[in-house]
């Protein structure tokens, strides 16, 4: 089974194609053009898993997974605190499921990036440990941060644009990666860890 993901990032939307065993198939990259406007961003990101399927020669998915800047509330998915502000206020999640025409599951990027390395990348080790944990920085356009813990996942939340450490954590880690939220963030050739005996710590670039 293919896993779909989007990296909606306030400079670049990167999307990738991840095959059974977590293996990159196809890797494509576009320009945000924020100053355009939500709608804009809309269509971007339509087109760029439309060029995904064509490059990899497969049909839509019927599900795919963004990660985004803020954060998405309520089951609309609304924004808030995001860097990128003409996604602030907006139901991102609606008019996405509405623009693809296929299930979407969204979150906050330093959360799939988190959860991400900690199953599956940099703390993956470390994490297997009883007790561990690990803590994600993203830095880019904007900076986000979120941990993840055995089990579980926590992410950061505050009311300055990504950045912060006040906590809400959620069970089950599994859900992201179920439905690919977390693919563009593993996959990324950009990454670097730094790990210790009972707990992890990794960085990327947006």
């Amino acid at each position: 089974m293919n896993r779909w993901g989007i990296d909606l990032g306030g400079t670049k939307i990167e999307g990738v194609i991840l095959d059974s065993e977590l293996r990159p198939v196809v890797r494509h990259r576009i320009s945000t053009e924020q100053e355009e406007g939500y709608g804009h961003i809309l269509m971007q990101i339509k087109s760029l898993v439309e060029t995904m399927a064509e490059k990899a020669g497969l049909d839509l998915p019927e599900r795919i997974g963004i990660g985004t800047p803020g954060r998405a509330d309520g089951s609309d998915g609304v924004i808030s605190n995001s860097n990128t502000v003409c996604l602030n206020g907006m139901p991102l999640l609606r008019d996405l499921r509405e623009a693809l025409r296929m299930e979407v599951v969204i979150d906050n990027d330093a959360n799939c990036f988190a959860l991400a390395e900690s199953m599956l990348g940099a703390g993956r080790d470390e994490m297997a440990r009883p007790g561990a944990t690990a803590f994600g920085i993203i830095l880019g356009t904007g900076v986000g941060a979120a941990s993840s813990a055995t089990g579980r996942w926590c992410a950061a939340r505050t009311a300055s644009p990504e950045s912060g450490a006040t906590t809400r954590c959620r069970v089950n880690r599994r859900n992201a990666t179920a439905d690919g939220a977390a693919a563009s963030k593993r996959s990324s050739p950009a990454r670097r860890s730094n790990a210790t005996t009972r707990s992890s710590a990794v960085a990327k670039p947006r």
